[in-house]
């Protein structure tokens, strides 16, 4: 019971710490590789904040639930290894917190962009260190695909997220014209990237096709790729109302374009990407807590 029990937990704590992962990683890349001066912008802003705490809560809450449910040290229940891992996190969390206020006090170039890009790899470590992907005999392939998955999967959902905050908030819709067409093409290298690299994590984890057709890691493996399938549908569908929605701001007012609808199903499309994003998301933590047979 203990162990279902832990089991649901840290599938729980994932979910928390992919999220809030999403949420600051996604912005600060936003931020970077769209739009420097969004740094100004409120709603983005409070995107990082809740990403910080939500990552806070995730690294608090594996060592408390082990805690909670078996007793006993820290230094037993935790690995090392997770453990600096979890430590190393929090450290890069303060920092961020502290940094924030600065972060957003200019357009984020120059040392800004360094520092934004350090923090989201090194949390991105933090993340990989914990799985097991360090270990057994392509740990080096497997630690930099992962890291590459991580890295890319909160590019593209952050920037979404970022996207859709803008859509609905904003009256004054140039910035928009200009944002779409960017995160587009962010879009066109992180989904290929997320793919690719899910395949050869899939491939190396499972071990052999026959472990994959037949073990419970096979069947969540397979509803997370058909749900990733139906987002690259639905992703397809988005970046064409994304160059509609570019195009019009371009050439119409945006009066016109309001009653066009079109930046409406824009922001349908992608909150319907979004929910199987979040769908896709429990799915992973759900893997890993789900080991192939060997």
């Amino acid at each position: 019971m203990n162990g279902d029990l832990f089991s649901s937990l840290l599938g729980v704590d994932r979910v928390v710490t992919y999220v809030g992962y999403v949420l600051l990683g996604g912005t600060l890349m936003f931020w970077t590789l769209v739009w420097p001066n969004g740094r100004s912008e409120r709603r983005l802003v409070v995107l990082a904040a809740i990403g910080t705490g939500m990552m806070a809560l995730g690294a608090l809450l594996e060592p408390l639930a082990r805690l909670a449910i078996d007793g006993g040290p820290l230094d037993y229940l935790v690995s090392q290894r997770v453990g600096a891992a979890l430590l190393v996190r929090l450290a890069a969390l303060a920092a961020m917190a502290f940094f924030l206020v600065d972060l957003a006090a200019a357009a984020v170039v120059g040392w800004r962009r360094l520092i934004a890009w350090v923090v989201v790899v090194v949390l991105a470590g933090s993340i990989v260190a914990e799985s097991d992907v360090l270990e057994g005999r392509l740990a080096m392939m497997t630690t930099v695909t992962t890291g590459v998955h991580v890295l890319a999967a909160a590019t593209w959902l952050g920037g979404l997220v970022a996207i859709i905050a803008l859509l609905a908030a904003r009256d004054d819709l140039e910035e928009p014209e200009r944002l779409i067409p960017r995160f587009s093409r962010v879009t066109m290298v992180s989904v290929p990237a997320i793919a690719v690299t899910g395949i050869v994590d899939a491939s190396v984890v499972a071990g052999s096709v026959t472990t994959l057709a037949t073990s419970t890691y096979g069947l969540v493996l397979l509803i997370k790729v058909g749900l990733f399938a139906l987002m690259l549908a639905v992703s397809r569908r988005g970046r064409y109302h994304a160059t509609k929605t570019a195009f019009l701001l371009r050439y119409e007012t945006t009066t016109k374009v309001r009653e066009i609808g079109v930046i409406r199903s824009l922001n349908t499309v992608m909150a319907t990407e979004l929910v199987l994003a979040l769908v896709v998301l429990a799915a992973t933590s759900i893997l890993v807590g789900v080991t192939p047979p060997p």
